[in-house]
């Protein structure tokens, strides 16, 4: 959950940071969703085990440094990644 919620987060930036067409707009604003909900979904795990919303944001935090630095050294890997993390958390409809 927490590498792929970093992996559409860091998507979701790249998709900005692109061309600025309407799809890409689309695009990022889908991977954004879907980071936020898996955001909640990991909170609500940590809450469970009486640990904190904070604690969850870094943790999640950590895992969004780890991947960019995976996919700054490997940026296939970040195809890869996308496209693990999209047959796992399809997009919000």
């Amino acid at each position: 959950m927490f590498q792929c919620g970093a992996t559409f987060i860091i998507n979701a930036q790249a998709l900005k940071d692109g061309p600025k067409s309407a799809k890409a707009r689309a695009q990022a604003k889908d991977y954004e969703g879907r980071f936020n909900k898996l955001a909640a979904m990991a909170e609500a795990s940590f809450e469970q085990n009486r640990m904190s919303k904070s604690e969850a944001r870094t943790y999640m935090q950590k895992h969004v440094d780890t991947m960019s630095a995976i996919f700054a050294k490997d940026p296939d890997s970040m195809k890869r990644f996308v496209t693990l993390c999209d047959s796992r958390f399809p997009e919000q409809q």
